[in-house]
């Protein structure tokens, strides 16, 4: 899962989000009985489970909140998983009358027991703001470092889908976002205060290239590098 390996031992549940990169080596993910669910989001980008209108439980706040806090990939042993899921392959290849309900209603089922198995003692809003706050001033202290989610995550002490909605929660932006805009408004201070040249001011903060800057800037500032009047 997004590049970390973990043993399954049989009789065990696991949890991935549809936002996450998972997969394994045919010989390995096909050994034995293996039962699954796979739950489908619009485009990758999304990092926060949302059920469609098949289920009744989609505007229930405090089970998506319990759903979407879940941290850990291992759920331990579920005797009760495994029922579940064997009840479903059943109504599944019956055609039976009342199947969809029936189908829908075992979903339901899986998703309340999941949410109900783990119950994390998440930090507290006000220390999770500090932890993004802090974070927050490393990147505006040191903007040309190279912020990817691998250096973003130790910091809050979450993996990527859980950093990122810390994040957005606190600043309004992902990561990446914020990173970009703290990278352009240090190049929009040193062109009003320095007599540097674009390319210079574009590459120490970590762009390819001027052209490449240029763009970055007159996308997110709605005008070019050059028409930034000095002020120094």
């Amino acid at each position: 899962v997004e590049g970390k390996p973990f043993t399954v031992s049989s009789g065990e549940g696991f949890l991935t989000f549809p936002w996450q990169w998972h997969g394994g080596q045919s010989d390995i993910m096909n050994r034995g009985e293996l039962f699954w669910v796979i739950l489908e989001v619009e485009h990758r980008e999304q990092t926060v489970i949302d059920l469609g209108t098949w289920s009744r439980l989609r505007g229930d706040q405090e089970f998506l909140q319990a759903l979407n806090a879940l941290e850990d990939h291992r759920l331990g042993m579920v005797p009760e998983m495994g029922r579940l899921f064997r009840t479903l392959a059943r109504e599944i290849s019956g055609h039976l009358p009342g199947q969809v309900a029936r189908v829908n209603a075992l979903l339901e089922e899986l998703f309340v027991l999941v949410a109900r198995l783990k119950r994390p003692e998440l930090p507290s809003q006000e220390v999770r703001s500090r932890q993004v706050h802090s974070l927050v001033q490393k990147i505006q202290a040191d903007p040309a470092k190279v912020w990817s989610l691998a250096e973003v995550c130790p910091h809050l002490g979450l993996e990527r889908s859980a950093a990122i909605r810390a994040f957005c929660t606190v600043t309004g932006l992902t990561p990446k976002a914020f990173v970009l805009k703290t990278k352009l408004d240090r190049a929009e201070h040193l062109l009003s205060h320095t007599d540097r040249s674009i390319t210079s001011i574009g590459l120490e903060l970590g762009f390819s290239s001027s052209q490449h800057f240029s763009d970055a800037f007159h996308r997110n500032k709605g005008r070019t590098p050059s028409s930034i009047p000095a002020r120094f």
